[in-house]
């Protein structure tokens, strides 16, 4: 099965092999003129029995990285430092480096060697539950965990090694899903308890909880649009929320929703995403994906929805939008679908 995936990977690789990073401009999410439709196109399929619960592209997207059911993280190469499902992955934006979730409670950051191998470079405990979200801001200088423990962890590096800087208790809050802005000024989760927790920076650089927004359902999904705007999905609701900013207060508050396609039930590990170049959300919903474009009037158009049979998929898009790798944990197949317009 291992030759499969790695043949995938080939295979991405090969027809990236092109793109560099000067291709990513930093469009307005809001077009200026109307795009075409798209859709995302199969390209290629290959057996995966273990289960891939998490994956991350590499910034250039020259590498692809899969956690897995059986506690391996591979890449090119197979990876192994936990027993427990790797279910949280995540590329840096200026390096090769990656972090993984490890044995539950604990964080591995992985470093590429002399041999362009991937080592474990340092291993990141302080959580005392499942660490179910992991995410790192545009400098590589933050990295910001959120776990069952009812805590969200900042990660900074002091003295060549990260640290834990701050923790920040939710109450009675499990962190299903955590994004950070472009800024790196503001975060935003999702918990078990019908909320989204607002968080930002202060002057002297704390973070500190500024507004909580109750809801009337938990919800596994949530991601910036920009600093002004951020989307969050419900589970089992047929809309998306949309909350915006509002300047004379500096509170986010409900200004639409959008219809989307649902199932009953849904579950973690498919993080939202929104990608800048091509204007493109990625909600997975259930058993489906919806894949929605921002239009230069600000509205959300479903352009193309991916069914499933059950709702354990899992998968991410590359940072340009050109491609998009789904795991199908029914059919045990992993997926590369290719952008077409």
């Amino acid at each position: 099965m291992e030759y499969g995936f790695n043949n995938l990977v080939e295979t991405l690789n090969m027809s990236i092999k092109d793109f560099s990073q000067n291709d990513i401009t930093n469009m307005v999410c809001f077009p200026k003129k109307s795009l075409k439709p798209f859709k995302y196109e199969l390209i290629n399929s290959v057996l995966e029995q273990q289960g891939a619960f998490a994956f991350s592209f590499s910034q250039q997207s020259q590498f692809l990285v899969g956690g897995y059911n059986s506690g391996q993280v591979r890449l090119i190469q197979q990876l192994q430092e936990t027993k427990t499902p790797v279910c949280c992955v995540s590329f840096m934006n200026k390096s090769t480096q990656f972090i993984s979730r490890g044995d539950s409670y604990t964080i591995i950051l992985w470093q590429q060697d002399s041999k362009n191998g991937w080592i474990c470079k340092q291993k990141l405990q302080g959580h005392s539950s499942f660490i179910n979200c992991l995410r790192i801001n545009q400098e590589d200088d933050l990295i910001i965990s959120g776990s069952s423990d009812k805590s969200i962890k900042l990660w900074r590096i002091k003295n060549e090694q990260w640290q834990c800087s701050q923790t920040i208790n939710c109450n009675q809050n499990k962190i299903l899903s955590l994004c950070i802005n472009d800024s790196s000024n503001q975060i935003i989760s999702c918990s078990s308890e019908n909320q989204i927790i607002i968080i930002q920076q202060q002057c002297d650089l704390e973070w500190k909880i500024i507004q909580i927004i109750q809801l009337d359902t938990s919800g596994f999904r949530l991601c910036y649009i920009n600093d002004d705007i951020f989307v969050f999905q419900g589970n089992s609701k047929e809309k998306m929320n949309v909350y915006e900013r509002d300047i004379q207060n500096n509170q986010f508050k409900l200004t639409k929703e959008v219809n989307v396609r649902s199932s009953r039930n849904c579950q973690n590990y498919f993080p939202q995403q929104f990608i800048k170049k091509k204007s493109i959300l990625v909600n997975k919903n259930g058993r489906f994906i919806n894949l929605l474009r921002i239009n230069c009037n600000g509205d959300f158009i479903n352009e193309q929805v991916l069914e499933f049979d059950h709702k354990f998929i899992f998968g991410s898009m590359t940072e340009d939008g050109e491609y998009l790798v789904i795991y199908d944990d029914q059919e045990k197949k992993v997926q590369m679908r290719k952008y077409q317009d």
